[in-house]
This record gives structure tokens, C-alpha cells and sequence, in this order.
């Protein structure tokens, strides 16, 4: 199935005992799915059993139908696996938490990223934060904001009156000294309002061509307006880049009549794992499918070797027809539906 973005989304909840992500505060239930929570949806139609949420970031990234389901379990985990599967597919989608993440210890807990916060001073002469420098753009203007943080006094504030297509403002951190095939943890706090293409990358210098490299997007291009938000990846030095340094990029203004472009930035930090944690996230694997056969439209045969619990899912749309058995015993399926 091939990936496809989509206005509308339907959820049907009329199945009996199904799970359908449901929300679940301090062991409190709440009787809605945990679509609900999205802030990229907005519930406009509700049945007895059918909810219609319509996808407020259609115009950029929109709902994708799934290709592949991975099990993940651990935020460490979904962001290794992305490195790879992100090569062939347009974007991942998490269907449901873990509630025992897996830890990741790191070889140094000490940031790699000086002034992390902006909480360490502002250079008059480079008009930037200490630490950090800002390419300068007469569009752009850049400073310290004590009315919103993610924690602590301020937050880094990148505010342009310009609407002119890829004209971003760059505040650029200091340069890590790094080796080849080591592992680094990112975590990034942003937040942004009328805005296009605000983002986060990580640069890497290449000593073969003597240029610095896009290495990482965390997050990916942001548009619209959002409240503070954390992102967390885990990236690898691919051979022949010697050193790493962030790039805070703030994007223009979306929409005029809304007034200026603002994005904000804060608690940044990059941090060197520990490459054993790495290797048992690669290696592990709790359920490997052994063989399949496709024996008519109705009937598969599937021999799976699992070592703890595990989901099993088609690539097609569920029909109430279809059932599940185990060992000869009928099991409740999750019904997973296709886009509309």
C-alpha cells in the first residue's frame, strides 16, 4: 500500500473489546481514543460508533496508510529503527506506547552542546547567545526571551517579518569533535507561531570534500504554529565526518495577516551513547516470521518464531469477516483500516 496523505480520517469503534488507544491518565481511563490528544486532528463528526477527525497539517505532511508495522519498544528503539527505515519510507507512525521504555545509558552524561539552555549570557559583538552565532540576515532578528521557555528564564527567539520561500534564519552551535560510528542521543525543545520550514539539523564536516553535511533532521521541516514540543533521535557518524555542530533554523512568516514568523528554541543537547546499548537494540528480536504462504483470498498460513508477544498484521484493509485463531482457539484481531 502505497504511502497517501489525507484530508479526513474515520475511526470506527464498533467492535467489542478492541483496543482502540485509549487514553489512560495517572490509571485513570478516559472513554475517547487517544487520537484525540493529536493536535494535528480535529474531531468534526461523532456517531455512536464512528469519530471523523479532519487532519489540520493535510497541506504538509498529512495521515499516511501503513506499509510496515514494526513492533518497538523503547523511544530509543523507534528512533534507531527510523534511521533505517526512514532510507525507504516517507514517514513512521507510533500505534501504541510502551509503558517499560528500555533504558540507554551514555558513555558521558555531560552536553556536548555549550549554553544549552541560553541561559549563560548574550555576545554583544556576534549578537547571539554566547557560544552560538547567528548568520545574519536583515529579515531576521534574534534574542532572548523570558516570556516562554521549555525550563528556565529564557528561550532563544528567532522573530522575521519576511514571507520570501526559503529564506531562514540560522543560529549555528559550536563545533564536536566526533569518530566515525560512534552514537549520539539528540533531544530538542521547540516551539514556533506562523511559521514555514522551522527546524532542527544536525551538520557533520566531511574531510573528504571539506564541506559540512546535513546529517540529521529533529524535527523534520515544522509549519503552522505549535506550542513547545520535544524531539529525540539518535543518529550515527557515518565515515569521513570529523566533527558535528547543531543549526537552529527559524522559518518565515506563513501568513501575513497573522502578523510575524516566530520561532522559539531551547534545552538542546547531544549526548554520546554507549555503543553496547546500541548493539542490543540492533541485535534484539522477539518475533521473526519463518515462512508464509498464501494459500487462496481467505487463507494464509504463517509460521512465526516468537520469543515473548507480538502483533501480526496484513497489508490490507480490515473486514469483519476475517478471523483469528491460535492454536486452533478463535482470538479477538484488532481491526487495522485502511485510508479514506
Amino acid at each position: 500500500m502505497a504511502p497517501l496523505g489525507v484530508k479526513y480520517l474515520i475511526l470506527d469503534m464498533s467492535m467489542e473489546d478492541a483496543k482502540y488507544g485509549i487514553l489512560n491518565v495517572h490509571g485513570a481511563t478516559h472513554i475517547k481514543p487517544a487520537l484525540d490528544a493529536s493536535k494535528d486532528l480535529e474531531l468534526v463528526l461523532e456517531t455512536k460508533f464512528l469519530r471523523v477527525y479532519k487532519n489540520l497539517a493535510y497541506t504538509h505532511s498529512g495521515i499516511n496508510a501503513l506499509d510496515i508495522i514494526i513492533p518497538i519498544e523503547s523511544m530509543a528503539e523507534l528512533v534507531l529503527v527510523s534511521q533505517t527505515v526512514s532510507k525507504f519510507a516517507d514517514r513512521i507512525a507510533i500505534i501504541e506506547a510502551t509503558e517499560k521504555p528500555q533504558r540507554i545509558t551514555m558513555l558521558d552524561y555531560t552536553n556536548c552542546i555549550k549554553n544549552p539552555s541560553f541561559e549563560d549570557g548574550w555576545n554583544i559583538t556576534t549578537n547571539s547567545p554566547n557560544f552560538w552565532s547567528f548568520s545574519s540576515s536583515l529579515d531576521f532578528t534574534v534574542s532572548l526571551d523570558e516570556t516562554t521557555s521549555w525550563s528556565g528564564k529564557y528561550s532563544l527567539r528567532l522573530e522575521t517579518t519576511s514571507n520570501k520561500s526559503y529564506n531562514i534564519g540560522w543560529v549555528i552551535g559550536n563545533e564536536i569533535a566526533v569518530n566515525p560510528g560512534e552514537w549520539y542521543l539528540l533531544k530538542v525543545h521547540m516551539k514556533w507561531n506562523n511559521v514555514q520550514w522551522a527546524h532542527f539539523v544536525v551538520y557533520g564536516y566531511d574531510t573528504g570534500s571539506r564541506e559540512w553535511k546535513q546529517l540529521l533532521h529533529c524535527p523534520d521541516i515544522q509549519s503552522g504554529s505549535s506550542d513547545w514540543k520535544e524531539y529525540i533521535g539518535i543518529f550515527k557518524i557515518p565515515d569521513n565526518i570529523s566533527a558535528i555542530r547543531p543549526q537552529l533554523a527559524g522559518g518565515w512568516v506563513r501568513d501575513r495577516a497573522l502578523g510575524n514568523g516566530i520561532t522559539w528554541f531551547d534545552d538542546i543537547s547531544i549526548l554520546k551513547l554507549n555503543p553496547d546499548s546500541i548493539n542490543k537494540l540492533a541485535l534484539r528480536k522477539s518475533a521473526e516470521v519463518i515462512s508464509y504462504q498464501k494459500i487462496d483470498q481467505t487463507k494464509c498460513i504463517v509460521k512465526v518464531n516468537a520469543t515473548e508477544p507480538f502483533m501480526l498484521s496484513f497489508a490490507e484493509s480490515y473486514d469483519p469477516l476475517w478471523f483469528a485463531y491460535v492454536n486452533g482457539e478463535r482470538i479477538q484481531s484488532i481491526p487495522l483500516y485502511g485510508v479514506i
